[in-house]
């Protein structure tokens, strides 16, 4: 389908009706996918006792049926699942920390993170989640380094997939654009994307 005709409010509306389907098609895909990541994720969970369905629900739009709130980044337990975590990522950067791994390569693409967690913060506290999240990451690396910045990503993933075990990592790097949308496709190797068909 085109776009190219915008005319009339018709052409208009089949354009953005198009988009929005392949935007689902893209997303039903990548929830086929798994990294080790995602299995960690579960095994931490799992480890901690972290029962995602103690977290309140949101009757907003997804993407994230449950968002990150104070209480969750302010929570012991859940603090120190997320250090399990990051110390996982950084001690085995090939199979797991691969957004660290990519801060040493040499990459045709320019390597750049981006913090998107206006769709899985809430609201009201938004800005006050995000400096726990800040002063978390400053545990492994100075404010306004890279190092930091993937490390503020991946605590940003952590709690939306310690929380929303019903998505994987790839389908929350798609909506946020963290990686821009091609860092995890660029360092992943094919061993370690796993569909669940096959």
């Amino acid at each position: 389908m085109g776009c190219g005709n915008w005319n009339s409010a018709a052409s208009r509306m089949d354009c953005v009706e198009g988009i929005q389907e392949n935007k689902a098609k893209m997303i039903q895909y990548l929830q086929t996918l798994k990294l080790p990541n995602d299995e960690l994720i579960a095994h931490i969970r799992n480890r901690h006792r972290l029962d995602p369905s103690l977290f309140p629900r949101y009757t907003t739009p997804k993407p994230f049926q449950r968002r990150i709130t104070l209480e969750i980044v302010q929570n012991k337990h859940v603090v120190e699942a997320a250090k399990v975590y990051i110390e996982h990522l950084l001690k085995n950067k090939e199979e797991y920390g691969y957004l660290y791994h990519l801060m040493k390569q040499n990459l045709y693409i320019r390597f750049d993170v981006k913090f998107n967690g206006e769709l899985a913060i809430e609201c009201n506290r938004y800005d006050q989640v995000v400096e726990v999240i800040d002063e978390l990451a400053r545990e492994w690396a100075c404010k306004n380094s890279l190092m930091y910045e993937v490390t503020r990503l991946e605590l940003l993933y952590f709690f939306i997939l310690l929380i929303n075990p019903e998505i994987n990592w790839t389908t929350v790097d798609f909506l946020l654009q963290g990686t821009k949308g091609h860092a995890h496709l660029i360092a992943a190797r094919a061993k370690q994307l796993t569909s669940k068909h096959t």
